[in-house]
């Protein structure tokens, strides 16, 4: 099962527990070629924003932009868009809770990374100043995201970070 499919097998226990109600954002693409029901050519209209947004218990609201790491032991920073970024510093503006998720397929890790921290390496990205963050980043400045009540429970690390930092 790929990344996106765990994320919303978990957003949809996290719906039945009472948790969260987390969805998937669909790309908009415009259709120029299809068979039926199945589209064979298209582009996309206009960028997305991110790929999930919700609403958690508390009101507070979501947005995470989730990515999957296949061999490397970093995280391409070229792997996010301006627009993506710029979605979760409003979110985060607006007191919402944005971060990035970032699957470490050949680790076998999972870590959320708050807005703030990837605003960081972020900025330094933009400046040349490195083009990636390294999975020995994550573990000091992400949380691991356990298979707890869900099979990618990164609700775990929200409560964790958003209660300790106060925001």
């Amino acid at each position: 099962m790929g990344f996106e499919a765990i994320i919303t097998f978990s957003n949809e226990r996290y719906d039945k527990l009472g948790l969260a109600v987390v969805n998937k954002r669909p790309t908009p693409v415009k259709v120029t070629k299809a068979a039926g029901a199945k589209v064979l050519e298209g582009f996309y209209e206009e960028p997305s924003t991110v790929d999930y947004d919700g609403i958690v218990k508390s009101g507070r609201g979501i947005v995470f932009e989730a990515k999957s790491i296949a061999s490397l032991d970093r995280f391409q920073l070229k792997n996010l868009k301006d627009h993506q970024v710029e979605y979760l510093l409003k979110a985060h503006k607006m007191n919402g809770i944005s971060f990035l998720l970032v699957e470490f397929r050949k680790q076998h890790k999972t870590y959320l990374l708050p807005y703030t921290v990837l605003r960081f390496f972020w900025d330094a990205y933009k400046r040349k100043l490195g083009s990636s963050i390294h999975i020995s980043d994550f573990d000091v400045h992400a949380y691991e995201v356990p298979s707890k009540r869900v099979p990618v429970d990164y609700l775990w690390a929200v409560e964790r970070h958003w209660k300790a930092s106060g925001s």
